[in-house]
């Protein structure tokens, strides 16, 4: 071979393509050491993966559970202001957007399509829903009064009622709702 020949050497179970051939010494390449096996080090590997796997498995079914059980059951709102106490027929906020608005409750749902004119009640909105939604008025749990509910509103000139801590709870579905987004609060007038 000469000095710039280009050849693959193998030995041992183990392949090394070498350039250069007499330029450095490689003799260290030729074989893997003695307490290496190729095959002990690629079946460690795949155990590893496997590992892996059956963590990141476990992780994404456990946070599957987590987010039914938060779908069914919301945990409290961190930060929330308390609301009225939901017997009393109402909820109390932030003015999100000024105006009056009465009409029958709509407690919202992401499957659930919202009837026109409903007063909108939700736990919170994404700012992609609100374009998708013809309500009368908007009454959200979260939010403040720069966030997407509040600009949204005032933009379509909707009243809306934003941080009302408790307002899926003070109204039912059907309700006859009157929401003052000056004041922001949101009162049930009846059945």
């Amino acid at each position: 071979m000469g000095v710039h020949d280009t050849a693959a050497v193998v030995r041992h179970g183990m392949s090394v393509v070498r350039d250069f051939v007499g330029h450095g010494d490689f003799s260290h390449l030729h074989r893997p050491p003695e307490h290496i096996r190729l095959a002990d080090h690629i079946e460690q590997r795949r155990q590893a993966g496997d590992a892996q796997r059956a963590a990141v498995t476990h992780a994404v079914a456990t946070a599957r559970q987590a987010h039914a059980a938060a779908l069914t059951e919301p945990p409290p709102l961190p930060g929330a202001r308390s609301g009225w106490d939901a017997r009393a027929g109402g909820a109390r906020g932030r003015s999100g957007a000024s105006g009056r608005a009465i009409g029958r409750a709509h407690i919202h749902a992401p499957d659930a399509a919202a009837p026109a004119g409903a007063i909108l009640i939700a736990r919170t909105l994404l700012p992609t829903e609100l374009p998708l939604l013809a309500p009368a008025a908007i009454v959200v749990e979260t939010g403040g009064v720069l966030g997407h509910v509040a600009a949204q509103a005032r933009e379509r000139g909707l009243p809306a009622v934003v941080d009302a801590a408790g307002a899926t709870a003070a109204f039912r579905e059907g309700d006859l709702v009157l929401v003052d987004g000056d004041a922001g609060v949101a009162v049930r007038l009846g059945d």
